[in-house]
Order: C-alpha cells, then sequence, then structure tokens
C-alpha cells in the first residue's frame, strides 16, 4: 500500500482524493544523405539514405516509483532508409529507369520502468519463480470499483513489452519509349515484405481483485439496483488488502472461480509455429475410433484423422506460399481527333494475406502458450482461502508443453492452427477495369464519360477465405434495416 500515492486533494472523499497531472515528452532525431552524380551525358544515378530514432519511455509518471502504472517502461523505436535510383538515356524517345530500395523499422519498447528497482519481485514480496519469463516487472494488479490512474490500478502493463521489426524492398525497372504522338511505358515492379512481432502475454502475471473476496456472501458481486452497493458488503480495495480472492459455490461443486482472474502465462519462442492437417493420422486411441451406429446396431470403425503438426527443419513455415501473386497493370490514352481522347486500363491489386503476423496468443502457436490458474481455496475443503499474493501458485507453474506432444498436441482442448493447404491462403485481390472519353468543347469545357468496374477474389469475410458475393441472405435485407450501431 505504500506505493501507492498519498492523498493530495484538500475536502475530497475517502474515494476521490488524489490529482496528478502533467506532460510527456518525446524526441525524434533524423537525418538525410542524398548524393547525385552523373556517370555521362547520358547516365545520372542518385542515392538516397535516411535514419530516424525515437526513444520512448517519456510519459508521464504518475506514482514516482516501480510499480507506477502510468508512464510505461523505457524503450526505442528506429528506421532505416536506402534507395538508388539510375537513369539511362538510351537516345531522345528512350529512357530506362531502375530502382533498388529497402526500408527497415524496429521497435523495443518495455513495459517496466524501473526507478533504480532491478528486482522489483523480491522487493515486494513476490515469489522468484515469476521471474521464469525472463521479463522484469511488477505484476498488472487491477482493483475493481477503483479508477485506474493508467491502464491498471498498481504495476506493469501486462501487455506492453513490445519486440518488431519490418523489412520492405523493392526492385523495379521502367522502359518509357516515346513513337510519334504515343508515349508506351512497360517494366517490372517487385516487392518483399517481412515483419517479426512479439507482445508479450502478462508474463510476470495478472491479479485482479473486486468485493467477492470480502463479502458476506462468499463469490457475491451483485450490487443493489437502487443504490449500486453490493447488499453482501465486502470492498476489492479491502479483498486486495488481504490477499482474499474470489471463490464460487453452486450445488454440490465449489471451487475457484475465474471471475477474479489470477493467471500466469507463458510463451517459449514465438518462432515455433505449427498448423492444423486434417489428414493426419492421429496417434490417439490407436488411430482409430469404433462405436455403434444407433440406427443399425452395427459397429462402425473410422480413421482417426487430424492434429496439430509443428514446423521443423524440413518444414519452416505453418502456411503455403502464394507465388502466383502477379500484379499486372496497363493503360492506354489516345486521341482520336483534336480535343477528343480515348482512354482506358486495367489491373489487378492484391492484399493482405490472411497468414499475417499476429501479436499475443499468435494463431498457429500451439503449445509455446500457457496459463497457470490460481486456487483460490484449498482444493481439499473447497472452502478456506489458500493463497496470498506472496506464493500465488502453490503448485507451480504450468510449462508449456512445445512441440513434444506432436499429434497429440491439445488433445482434449480445442485445437487450433492455419490449414496449410494452397487453398486456404490464396491471397485476396482485385481486379480493376475502366474506359473513357473525353471531349473539349468551346469555351475549354470538358466533357468526359468513363465505366468504371471492380471484382473482388478471395475477398475474407466474418472468417470465410473467400467472398466474391454477400448473397441473397444479405442482398434481400430491407433497405430500412436492419439498424446498423
Amino acid at each position: 500500500m505504500s506505493y501507492f500515492p498519498e492523498p493530495n486533494v484538500t475536502g475530497g472523499s475517502f474515494l476521490n482524493n488524489w490529482f496528478a497531472s502533467g506532460s510527456s515528452h518525446r524526441s525524434n532525431k533524423q537525418f538525410d544523405i542524398k548524393i547525385d552524380h552523373r556517370f555521362t551525358n547520358n547516365n545520372l544515378m542518385s542515392a538516397k539514405f535516411s535514419y530516424q530514432y525515437n526513444p520512448t519511455g517519456g510519459g508521464l509518471d504518475c506514482f514516482k516509483n516501480f510499480t507506477d502504472p502510468c508512464a510505461g517502461g523505457v524503450g526505442w523505436n528506429n528506421a532505416h532508409a536506402f534507395a538508388i535510383n539510375d537513369t539511362h538515356t538510351f537516345s531522345p524517345t528512350l529512357l530506362l529507369t531502375t530502382t533498388l530500395g529497402f526500408t527497415r523499422g524496429v521497435w523495443h519498447i518495455d513495459a517496466y520502468n524501473p526507478h533504480g528497482e532491478n528486482d522489483p519481485l523480491g522487493t515486494l514480496g513476490f515469489p522468484s519463480y515469476l521471474q521464469a519469463n525472463g521479463f522484469n516487472g511488477v505484476p498488472a494488479i487491477f482493483i475493481d470499483e477503483y479508477q485506474p490512474a493508467g491502464y491498471t490500478n498498481i504495476g506493469t502493463d501486462p501487455y506492453g513489452n513490445y519486440r518488431l521489426g519490418q523489412d520492405t524492398g523493392q526492385l523495379s525497372a521502367t522502359v518509357d519509349k516515346i513513337h510519334g504522338q504515343h508515349e508506351i511505358k512497360f517494366g517490372f515492379d517487385g516487392r518483399i515484405h517481412q515483419i517479426n512481432y512479439i507482445q508479450t502475454n502478462a508474463p510476470v502475471g495478472f491479479f485482479a481483485f473486486n468485493n467477492g473476496g470480502t463479502s458476506a456472501c462468499p463469490g457475491s458481486r451483485v450490487g443493489d439496483p437502487t443504490n449500486g452497493v453490493a447488499p453482501c458488503g465486502g470492498d476489492p480495495m479491502a479483498s486486495f488488502m488481504m490477499g482474499q480472492m474470489t471463490q464460487d459455490c453452486a450445488s454440490n461443486d465449489c471451487g475457484s472461480k475465474l471471475e477474479n482472474d489470477v493467471t500466469l502465462p507463458r510463451t517459449d519462442r514465438f518462432n515455433h509455429q505449427d498448423w492444423f492437417d486434417p489428414n493426419a493420422s492421429n496417434p490417439l486411441n490407436g488411430g482409430s475410433v469404433t462405436y455403434t451406429n444407433p440406427v443399425t446396431g452395427q459397429p462402425v470403425n473410422l480413421a482417426l484423422n487430424g492434429g496439430e503438426v509443428f514446423a521443423s527443419s524440413k518444414q519452416r513455415t505453418n502456411y503455403v506460399t502464394d507465388w502466383s501473386d502477379f500484379q499486372p497493370r496497363f493503360g492506354f490514352a489516345y486521341q482520336v481527333v483534336p480535343n477528343t481522347v480515348v482512354r482506358g486500363g486495367y489491373g489487378i491489386y492484391y492484399g493482405q494475406s490472411r497468414s499475417g503476423v499476429t501479436g499475443v496468443v499468435p494463431y498457429g502457436g500451439a503449445g509455446f502458450n500457457q496459463y497457470t490458474n490460481v486456487l483460490t481455496v484449498n482444493p481439499n475443503d473447497r472452502a478456506t482461502p489458500f493463497v496470498n499474493l506472496s506464493n500465488p501458485f502453490k503448485f507451480g507453474l504450468i510449462q508449456p508443453a512445445g512441440n513434444s506432444l506432436g499429434l497429440l498436441n491439445d488433445v482434449g482442448f480445442g485445437a487450433n492452427g492455419p490449414i496449410r493447404t494452397p487453398g486456404w491462403n490464396q491471397t485476396p485481390y482485385e481486379q480493376s477495369w475502366s474506359f473513357g472519353i473525353e471531349r473539349e468543347l468551346p469555351s475549354h469545357i470538358l466533357i468526359n464519360a468513363e465505366y468504371i468496374g471492380k471484382k473482388g477474389t478471395h475477398l475474407p469475410f466474418t472468417g470465410s477465405t473467400e467472398r466474391n458475393h454477400l448473397g441473397p441472405w444479405v442482398e434481400n435485407l430491407p433497405l430500412a434495416g436492419p439498424k446498423v450501431r
């Protein structure tokens, strides 16, 4: 409690007695270098390098100590950009332009602001095993009904550690030819985008308290509809000070109630990925399942297929790369007669693949993210308070299985992962075409008529991998509704 700030509002109530204000500061360091050199009258080359650096962690420090929930930790982000442009003139009517470029951006942001305290868990009396993930910080603590100064009431943002690196490379070449009154352009534009991203998921723990830990009715969180006061009493701050979490008992089954979440996820290596193979022969139950047909009464024996397959040195990705994403584009403009031009074009434009990188609890990372939930009551009598903050996980932390279980991973739970077949990773794209006529009238008045068409293919819609049209179930909805809020 001593790490909460003292009241500073004169005449304030016990629930409204502290106020703080301040400013956040940011700085930016950047430079650009560009060099142009003409090798000959026909060849001009230019090169450019840019660098940007931004330190972070300049947010408002509310509590002025290492448990502060406002400022966040120190960090930085930077960006590099490099490009070479070469323009070669073969003749007055033939020009070649070549471009090579590369950019890289990096984030490195920590949630914990140490204030000189390098062992926050030990200082606060938390067990050392909460450091198993290799991150320093104060566990995220949420106290219900008390307005937090930051994301948490006290402690580190559980999701505030970021590591990101993203690269973009480009190589393009364009030939420009003038023939009489016509100009013809064609060329190649190739790009590669790469990203590596990690965002932590409460690596030092997540603790929440409500009035149920100190109320006269165990597990009660029901408020009086007339005044909002819980009829059974209790206070979330009192529950926090006692280290008392909520329990719930219904019928003959009484156990911990996860409404008051106290969890510690553990994620080992984000570069380990998996996918779901519906055709893999699962070793569970000998690879088959047998049951009696309720209609015929005859036994039925089926092969047991499906399981999570992990990446290996022979198969490093959990998706099939779509190498067919070529984006041809062409256009024309032709002067039919003086003051009249006809023009048109066609192009294909690809969108983001559905196999994009994700953050907390990444899809396709099964086996490497593990939660440990607290047992709030003694498992023997299911009534006696069992833990406190000095040792919230008496039976230790559950370690992630990694890829050790193979096809048996997540058996008994919901298996997940992308389907590693080309049909499940077809890149969404749009075709666009146009045709138009433009005519200049007297008094410099222009009149223009255009036809524009578009068609989307493999567009994602509410989890579907392909929707070319929404269908009658949407198209037949009344124009006046339904209302969308």
